[in-house]
């Protein structure tokens, strides 16, 4: 097996070099089983961040909050090896995300395009969530999908793309807030994109400006004032 050069990059970049790989090599030889399972579809509302939204090239995570601000997303992290591929199979499903270059620079794709090898994509989540979706491109084959809550694995599950079935849906009866998908150690050299992620749709509550804040205790004050005067007139 080649020994892979193991970089990370992250959209948000709080997180090190050295938390990646160390979390990576947690468990490339041990595939835990945890109470996690591969479900036909979500059975709780969802939002799908669809990469066919986005514009071709660079993408950032405020990118993805901004078009999608109902989704818990926040951090995708790529950890690359040295070969580059072809976004050449499974591209029914259009635009991609991937890694396009050693450094893990994320960008969308169209079907076509080279992008970087990678050992696993981590992601974040704002919020805990039991329900997480998937679409893989440019692979024919199983991957595996870990959960965490907090860092600490959960459990597992290992799913395919190998009849064509690009998106997956998985479920834990245990919360969590990050999710890793790898390749390894079934694969030791792999080119893939993803399609879409699909999570629980989290309730957005606006954040009201100084401003407004001001207007709406003003708009208080006015019908306080209103009603005031009514009484005095009944």
């Amino acid at each position: 097996m080649n020994r892979a050069f193991l970089f990370s990059a992250v959209i948000f970049p709080h997180w090190s070099l050295a938390q990646s790989s160390d979390l990576a090599s947690e468990h490339v030889l041990r595939m835990p089983d945890g109470p996690v399972v591969e479900i036909a579809q979500f059975t709780v509302p969802e939002v799908t961040v669809d990469f066919d939204s986005f514009p071709l090239g660079p993408v950032s995570g405020s990118s993805i909050q901004s078009l999608f601000p109902d989704s818990s997303v926040t951090n995708i992290t790529a950890v690359t090896r040295s070969g580059t591929g072809i976004y050449d199979t499974q591209t029914g499903d259009g635009f991609g995300l991937a890694a396009i270059d050693m450094f893990g620079n994320l960008a969308i794709l169209a079907p076509g395009d080279p992008f970087n090898d990678s050992d696993r994509i981590w992601i974040d989540l704002d919020t805990h969530g039991t329900q997480f979706g998937v679409g893989v491109g440019d692979w024919a084959g199983p991957f595996n999908l870990f959960v965490y809550d907090n860092g600490n694995l959960i459990g597992s599950v290992q799913v395919s793309t190998t009849a064509g079935n690009t998106v997956h849906y998985i479920r834990s009866s245990v919360p969590f807030n990050r999710i890793e998908l790898t390749v390894l150690p079934d694969f030791p050299i792999a080119d893939w994109v993803l399609t879409q992620i699909s999570t629980e749709r989290r309730l957005v509550v606006p954040v009201l400006s100084p401003g407004r804040v001001l207007l709406f205790i003003a708009m208080l004050g006015l019908v306080a004032m209103l009603w005031t005067r009514h009484k005095r007139h009944v």
